[in-house]
């Protein structure tokens, strides 16, 4: 091999390789909507559509984990769970089984993601059918069933939280009386511990250290508890009450503290767990994010305010304080950030890019990605962004 010229070999060695990460469950790397992965300093005004695809009705996120794709969606009846070549879109393997769509003020369909751990995937669909599935061939190595099995409660609009796994636990909010939230052993889907009465909120477990605990976060129908992960004792409790009992957003940790948010009105709060309690911190009605989750980026909340239609709009809120930095009328939508920028796709199929900035909005980028309606969580891995919606149209963009 001929040696590189000097200032050509220096140059190779000072460049960095454009950096990648997997993103293995809902809210991404860190269960919080950010990655460390960057955007290109510009981005064309339509960039590359690498493949699009049909994945079944539903709202189900994506995942990906070493060059595979993971969603779900629902074909006539049957609900699917997908894997797909992530650069290529070409299906791998799928694993189906029957049920009914259930379309209830939206499409219907899986209302989860599936989380990758350990090389197997795990999924829940709106009626409580869990499966953990070999990733690499989708052959069931075991199934549960919340309500059947654990006693669970169906929330009105279905199950929607995707399985966390954390201390080598799947923890799940069931919403079953005396089993409201379960932790089950993810090599077989034995139960491990199940905890609590209330009913079932529509978010996700979300792990974090609090108080200087271990401590699963879990928005309930009328309350977001905090548990012991080791056993499911609960550590502290605090009430919030929204209209149709419709807490979906899983909540967002930030060191000893906790973001949650509802629509139909209701608002935000940060609670600062010590001492065995919750304390407010502050709460306001400056975002009432609905179902889809904000973010928090240096000392600051980015998230969609109002209920879903066009007329939501992108807030920045003081995460010490809570005060409003600036709102933006975007059209509804849901946010990922990424090391400091953030992908938002609107509600009509839009992709925005903004930098993160409590100074006020500043885009980067725009472009139609999608027709139809959209509610789902973008996803960012490898350079390629994923989005899809709500009919099941998945599409993958470069972003290198």
């Amino acid at each position: 091999m001929k040696a590189l010229p000097g200032l050509a070999a220096l140059l190779l060695l000072l460049t960095p390789a454009a950096p990648g990460a997997d993103w293995p469950h809902y809210r991404g790397p860190a269960h919080n909507g950010v990655t460390s992965e960057k955007l290109p300093a510009s981005i064309p005004a339509e960039p590359r559509q690498l493949w699009k695809r049909a994945v079944g009705i539903g709202v189900s996120a994506v995942t990906v984990v070493g060059g595979r794709l993971f969603t779900m969606g629902n074909e006539r009846d049957q609900d699917v769970v997908f894997c797909l070549n992530a650069a290529t879109g070409k299906e791998v393997w799928r694993h189906k089984f029957a049920l009914p769509v259930d379309a209830k003020n939206f499409e219907g369909g899986p209302r989860s993601t599936p989380t990758w751990d350990g090389g197997r995937i795990y999924t829940l669909s709106h009626s409580g059918d869990l499966w953990c599935l070999d990733a690499g061939s989708g052959r069931p190595v075991w199934n549960k069933h919340l309500m059947q099995d654990f006693k669970g409660r169906r929330p009105s609009w279905g199950y929607a939280g995707s399985p966390t796994i954390d201390s080598g636990l799947v923890l799940l909010d069931a919403g079953g009386a005396g089993a409201s939230t379960v932790a089950l052993d993810p090599g077989s889907g034995a139960l491990v511990w199940k905890s609590g009465e209330a009913e079932g909120g529509y978010g996700s477990v979300v792990v974090g250290a609090l108080g200087g605990r271990r401590t699963a976060v879990v928005f309930k129908a009328a309350s977001v508890v905090g548990l012991e992960v080791k056993s499911g004792r609960e550590l502290w409790s605090s009430p919030w009450k929204t209209s149709y009992d419709v807490n979906a957003v899983t909540p967002v940790l930030s060191g000893d503290r906790v973001l949650i948010s509802s629509g139909y009105g209701t608002g935000a709060t940060v609670l600062e767990i010590a001492g065995g309690s919750a304390r407010t911190v502050w709460r306001n009605k400056d975002l009432r994010a609905q179902f889809n989750s904000p973010v928090i980026w240096q000392g600051h909340i980015y998230g969609i305010d109002g209920n879903d239609g066009p007329r939501g709009q992108l807030v920045c809120l003081d995460l010490a304080t809570g005060q409003l930095r600036w709102k933006q009328p975007i059209g509804g939508g849901a946010l990922i950030c990424a090391a400091g920028r953030l992908i938002v796709l609107n509600e009509k199929g839009e992709v925005i890019v903004a930098e993160a900035s409590p100074s006020g909005f500043q885009q980067v980028a725009r472009w139609q990605a999608l027709g139809g309606h959209c509610w789902v969580q973008p996803t960012l891995a490898e350079g390629r962004l994923y989005v899809r919606n709500n009919a099941g149209d998945l599409a993958c963009y470069e972003l290198k």
